[in-house]
């Protein structure tokens, strides 16, 4: 598998006329050799690759690393220079852009190449998952969606804050068999759902009021995302034209998902279903991204993006409508590209729940 995903790339570096590729991104890393520790360092040339890492880490290196790739202890020994080394006669080095300023320097002057910052060469690979990588993605969100329903079980008002939920779900969440959290889980309510990204406060969660919780889990190194919004009591006609609004948005966007697509004409769709029923000025962000290794991932789905939709992306659906001061609405689902349509691999309800 891993030394697939390295070829691939190769012919990546030839179509962009690289004799060599220099990367620290750890999910580039352990997407192309398997490695999920820290401070690691990758050189892929035309023939070979090359993982840098600390006499702490060797172990860890030498269990997860596949074959095809060379474990080099840096024990006394001078990054720059073993990659010099190591490049031979390669002319063309391609780096990130998010490499620093130091290591540029270090790599500018031990090196004969000639080095190019590029971004999103590795990514472009990443974002169409194979099998693999969707059984991973399927079991994150199989806890994602575990956790939903153990709220729906156990969610009583004037009992919990907004931290404690979160604090709860984050806990429940390793019970049943994941990681970790692939980013700070969101519980907000009432006027701080309004914020897209709310910070949970010390804030109790009362009856008659809405409940906005966007999180996810990392399974095997794989992330997923998802957002529901409920109602603790009866929901008042405002709010249930809102959520109407989004969810109606959020089901036509996800039925236009399929191969060679525009990421931006999907966006558009909910967009315009928003905007028609008078909340256009309400949703303030993107409708969606891919989700994979990082939880934020190419391709972006947005009123921008040029990417053009294949087989194998997982991408989010997650319009919403926020009034300041008063209250958020956001529905997110994770969803597959297929050839002739999509699959949508969050399972948990959002038909309006009224607890």
């Amino acid at each position: 598998m891993y030394e697939i995903r390295l070829n691939k790339f190769r012919d990546i570096m030839k179509e962009e006329r690289l004799d060599a590729y220099f990367t620290l991104n750890p999910s580039n890393i352990y997407y192309l050799t398997g490695y999920r520790g820290d401070s690691a360092y990758l050189l892929i040339t035309e023939s070979n690759a090359f993982l840098y890492t600390y006499p702490l880490f060797k172990i860890e290196a030498e269990t997860q690393i596949h074959k095809s790739v060379e474990v080099k202890i840096l024990e006394g020994k001078d990054l720059a220079s073993l990659v010099a080394q190591d490049l031979k006669n390669s002319k063309s080095m391609g780096i990130e852009e998010s490499i620093s300023l130091h290591m540029f320097n270090l790599l500018y002057c031990k090196n004969n190449s000639r080095i190019r910052q590029i971004t999103n060469l590795v990514e472009r690979l990443r974002a169409q998952k194979d099998e693999s990588e969707l059984d991973f993605i399927k079991k994150a969100q199989k806890i994602t969606d575990d956790i939903f329903q153990y709220v729906l079980d156990n969610l009583k008002p004037d009992r919990l804050t907004e931290l404690d939920l979160a604090a709860e779900m984050e806990y429940q969440m390793k019970k049943m068999g994941a990681e970790g959290y692939s980013f700070k889980t969101i519980v907000a309510t009432r006027e701080n759902s309004a914020i897209p990204h709310a910070r949970p406060r010390n804030v109790l969660i009362r009856n008659n009021s809405n409940l906005l919780m966007d999180f996810g889990v990392y399974y095997n190194g794989y992330a997923s995302d998802m957002t529901r919004t409920i109602f603790i009591g009866k929901a008042d006609d405002e709010f249930k034209k809102v959520y109407t609004t989004v969810l109606n948005a959020q089901k036509k966007a996800e039925e236009n998902v399929k191969e060679g697509e525009k990421a931006k004409d999907i966006d558009k769709i909910a967009r315009d279903i928003i905007k028609e029923a008078g909340y256009g000025e309400f949703f303030t962000h993107g409708l969606g991204h891919g989700v994979g290794i990082d939880v934020h991932e190419s391709p972006p789905v947005n009123s921008k993006s040029e990417i053009i939709l294949k087989e194998g992306m997982v991408i989010t659906i997650e319009p919403g409508i926020y009034l300041k001061d008063r209250f958020g609405v956001r529905i997110e689902d994770m969803v597959l590209v297929k050839k002739d349509g999509y699959e949508i691999i969050t399972n948990s309800p959002k038909e309006l729940i009224e607890l």
